[in-house]
């Protein structure tokens, strides 16, 4: 197949069950692959594929559809999407080269999980908590009874202390789930919060964050973030949790297709 590129999705400890895909082994590693058309996944191709959300989403959905069923059996390192090699060939010297990592990686991986936790809150029910406090009622007066220049410089102050109180406020109350969960984590990676156009959500993103969890607490961190959610609901934050998901957020290794194969 000259004009066809390989397409891979992950590296498993076990040659996983059950899998409509093909399974190249390279010493002790399993490479999930398939192949697909450099007509649809060559460089200007994906280019122009990445503009239609409706491709992409199908695309990244059957990605990690193979990756969730491998996982039922084995420990997997996922490739991001798309990961393509030349050739077969291209493939086994990306996996020689980086056996003792993918090793290394995957025996840290053992019976762990990844699972997403996102925070949203609801910025009118904190300002008007932050509106009630001391120090913003007094420069509310102060401001009142201030002549106009006066007025304008103390308003820029007012400006700021309020947003500082405002995200004050808004991080003691994520202060509490964060120690909770890192207490049960394995590990936990903060990402950057993504804004509204993003989520297109009206609430604001506060937290993005992923934690590695062993499997055998997965219980003991939903039942925590459940409880969370039941106190936070009342100050305006949302929280949402996904998982269980592969460990992206906790794997080092980004394979870089080797040279194309002559």
């Amino acid at each position: 197949m000259p004009n066809d590129l390989v397409y891979l999705y992950a590296v498993a400890d076990t040659p996983p069950s059950n899998q409509a895909v093909s399974v190249i082994e390279v010493n002790s590693l399993f490479a999930l692959t398939k192949y697909v058309s450099a007509d649809e996944f060559s460089e200007d191709a994906l280019r122009r594929s990445f503009s239609n959300l409706e491709w992409v989403e199908r695309q990244v959905r059957e990605h990690e559809s193979v990756i969730e069923q491998a996982m039922a059996g084995a420990t997997v390192v996922p490739c991001k999407f798309p990961t393509l090699f030349h050739s077969i060939e291209s493939l086994e010297q990306c996996l020689r080269e980086n056996f003792s990592s993918l090793q290394g990686i995957l025996a840290f991986l053992v019976h762990k999980e990844e699972w997403g936790v996102k925070v949203y809150s609801n910025d009118a029910l904190f300002r008007d908590a932050v509106a009630q406090t001391p120090h913003i009622k007094e420069l509310d007066a102060e401001i009142a009874s201030a002549s106009t220049g006066k007025a304008y410089l103390l308003r820029k102050r007012r400006d700021d202390i309020f947003l500082e109180l405002l995200r004050a406020k808004q991080n003691e109350a994520l202060g509490g789930l964060v120690q909770s969960l890192r207490a049960i984590a394995v590990d936990v990676k903060l990402n950057p919060v993504l804004p509204k156009a993003a989520t297109e959500r009206d609430d604001e993103m506060i937290l993005n964050a992923a934690f590695l969890i062993e499997t055998a607490s997965r219980e003991k961190f939903v039942t925590t973030v459940d409880a969370f959610k039941q106190t936070l609901t009342t100050q305006g934050i949302t929280l949402e949790e996904s998982g269980a998901w592969a460990a992206y957020n906790f794997c080092a290794f980004s394979p870089k297709p080797a040279s194309r194969t002559e």
